[in-house]
Parts: structure tokens; sequence; C-alpha cells
């Protein structure tokens, strides 16, 4: 199991140049099943209904409904979002909701013929990490924007 130095936050040792992309790949699967496992506390710790969730570890850890409802309301999403936002990982790790605005705020759940989206997921990243994907994606919805303007 990973264990990190008291002395550095999650993403300081996530992150250090002391270690190869690919030790630092497999780091990254073993906190994220470290954080599935601490969502899971959290959730039964929580004022929640817990049986409602599902903790599922795949290139993020995400926390959505299970197969007994869709997590189709906002509040819903919110609700979850920061009661793992609060406990966590440290400070350098964060809740975030898919679907949500380029600014990060949640976002309405777009019409099924648009994209294949009916519910809320909650997923677990490093704040860092997060703010690194936002602004690149910003950056390339710009660009996009300025080209399709210069047609």
């Amino acid at each position: 199991m990973i264990e990190k130095p008291d002395d550095e936050t999650w993403y300081e040792y996530l992150y250090t140049d002391e270690i190869s992309r690919d030790e630092r790949s497999e780091l990254r699967d073993e906190w994220r099943e470290l954080m599935a496992d601490e969502a899971r506390e959290i959730l039964e710790d929580s004022e929640l209904d817990e049986s409602r969730y599902e903790v599922e570890v795949t290139t993020n850890m995400y926390v959505g409904a299970d197969d007994e409802w869709l997590m189709d309301d906002r509040e819903d999403a919110k609700e979850l979002r920061d009661v793992l936002d609060r406990e966590i990982g440290d400070e350098s790790v964060g809740a975030f909701v898919t679907p949500r605005s380029s600014e990060g705020e949640i976002a309405d759940i777009p019409e099924p013929d648009h994209v294949p989206v009916d519910e809320y997921e909650v997923f677990v990243e490093l704040e860092q990490v997060q703010e690194s994907i936002d602004g690149g994606l910003q950056a390339a919805k710009e660009k996009m924007n300025e080209a399709v303007g210069s047609e």
C-alpha cells in the first residue's frame, strides 16, 4: 500500500522529480485505489445514504449513483462533492463534478440527443492536475473559437 511522508502533500509525493514516469503511473494507480477506499469510508461515516453510491476506479476515481437511481439532481451532486472535498486526501486533492462548465461550475445535464450523459458523477483528482487540464481545455476552446471566427 502506498504511504506518503507526513510532510508532503499528495501532489508533491506523486510528482517528485525523483521517480520515473512508469513509477509515477504505478503510484497514481495505487493512489486512485487509496482515494476510493477513503471515499467509501467517508460515505459510510457521512449523513449521506451510502447505499445510493458506487465508487469506481478507472482513469480517475469516480463516485456515481448505483444502478437503482440516477444522480440527475444538481444539489445531490453538489452535496456529494462537498462531503468528499472536505474529507478526502489532503489540501492538494479535490472533488469535482461532471458535467461541468469550462469555469469548473456544475453544468446542466445536456439533452440526450447531444451527449450520452444522463446523470452527474463526482471524481477525485489532484487540484493542480485538474487546474492544468482545465487550463488546457480552455486554451483549446479559445483557439477553436478564434479559428472559427477567422473563417
